[in-house]
């Protein structure tokens, strides 16, 4: 298996966990709403679309070979602590919105990217002032 297609596993509630070594890309929302998926091992992943893991229930992520995170990835995993990405340059807006638990991220290639973030957390290694600006958009609890 190469390549995950568009909305290929969609609201899959039984699904708790998915390998594929092989796999190199998963296309826009191929696991939207897999609210049981929790492991994802997949090493050799290079791209993702829109909303690809979006209201999943990863704790952790970690895929190394990715340079982009694009908009909406992994919005509203709610159960995300740490995520990993060695060799991504980007993150898109709202890449990991809603995603309240995290407490680290290592990005030690990131350059750049736009509102990504929603709460802080601890960044490895720690990011530039004005890049930190620019990702994360902190709301105040009313």
């Amino acid at each position: 298996l190469h390549l995950v297609k568009h909305k290929s596993c969609y609201w899959c509630f039984a699904l708790h966990s998915f390998t594929a070594p092989q796999l190199k890309k998963i296309s826009d929302m191929g696991f939207y709403a897999c609210c049981s998926l929790q492991y994802i091992f997949c090493d050799n992943v290079v791209e993702i679309g829109k909303s690809a893991f979006e209201q999943c229930n990863f704790k952790s992520v970690c895929m190394n070979k990715l340079k982009q995170v694009p908009e909406s990835a992994f919005a509203q995993c709610h159960s995300l602590q740490q995520i990993r990405f060695d060799s991504v340059k980007f993150i898109a807006r709202n890449a990991f919105s809603l995603c309240f638990g995290l407490n680290l991220g290592v990005f030690p290639k990131l350059k750049g990217g736009e509102r990504c973030f929603f709460v802080d957390f601890e960044v490895v290694p720690a990011l530039p002032a004005e890049l930190k600006e620019k990702l994360f958009e902190i709301r105040q609890q009313a």
